[in-house]
């Protein structure tokens, strides 16, 4: 199944790479653990997709991959959908113990821009998503839905410095109190096309200790409509251990054009 998963998505991928060149860059989510608050340009169908390896408490997790995919129809709003193959090797004594392989539950959820930076008023959109129990591996799957949410915040330094902030929150199956996270991140333009990020982020709850975590990357424009990724990342907390790599590729490609091409 998995064969096939990654031969269909390899077509769509050459399907949608047919589309021309746009003026507006392509801005992505990806690859750090922040998320941006631009939302997809009006009109414009974005897939970013991601291969991940992550090692963490002596089990090991894949994505491959893990897609999130978005559409924008009007200036403040952007519909957002999650899909994944996932894989799970639990370890002990060095032995694989369980191996675990199948779809994710989908996830769904929205982008909406609030605030566009204005001196010291931050760029400011919100973010909700809900995973569903109703389809994906049984051992993937949560018994009930799980929502959460992220505001998420960014200045402009200058033309090649900007700051990335997110807060957040979380509920699941096992949580009668939910699980907080935060992300603080520093990206910089190298160049025209190849950029860097710092980030750290974590995961805390009550009566538990936080989980912190520090992960650096870069991204590379092909062109306007096409990125590429390479990202990694460690964890900083003795009591969670963990280290994990991945790389990415993300397109888009706009729908008005596609349906006036069928005119044509």
């Amino acid at each position: 199944m998995f064969k096939k998963y990654v031969s269909f998505f390899l077509c769509v991928m050459c399907f949608f790479n047919y589309f021309g060149q746009d003026s507006e860059m392509i801005v992505t989510d990806r690859p750090s653990q922040t998320e941006v608050p631009t939302l997809v340009s009006d009109d414009y169908f974005q897939l970013e997709v991601g291969f991940q390896r992550e090692y963490s408490n002596g089990d090991m997790y894949f994505q491959y991959p893990s897609i999130l995919w978005k559409y924008s129809f009007c200036k403040s709003f952007e519909l957002r959908f999650i899909t994944e193959y996932l894989g799970l090797k639990k370890i002990d004594l060095n032995q694989v113990v369980a191996n675990e392989e199948g779809f994710s539950p989908l996830t769904f959820g929205f982008k909406t821009q609030i605030l566009k930076q204005n001196g010291l008023i931050p760029n400011l959109s919100i973010t909700s998503h809900f995973t569903l129990p109703y389809v994906g591996n049984d051992f993937f799957r949560p018994n009930k839905v799980v929502p959460c949410f992220r505001v998420i915040s960014s200045h402009a330094l200058n033309e090649r410095l900007d700051i990335f902030y997110n807060f957040g929150m979380q509920w699941g199956d096992e949580f009668k109190v939910p699980v907080y996270m935060y992300t603080f991140l520093i990206a910089y333009s190298l160049t025209n096309k190849l950029s860097m990020f710092t980030e750290s982020y974590g995961y805390f709850q009550q009566k538990t200790k936080p989980d912190n975590r520090f992960d650096t990357g870069f991204s590379y424009l092909l062109d306007d409509n096409h990125q590429l990724d390479l990202s990694g990342g460690v964890g900083v907390s003795s009591n969670y251990p963990s280290n994990y790599f991945s790389i990415g590729y993300s397109f888009r490609f706009k729908t008005k054009k596609a349906r006036n091409e069928e005119f044509k």
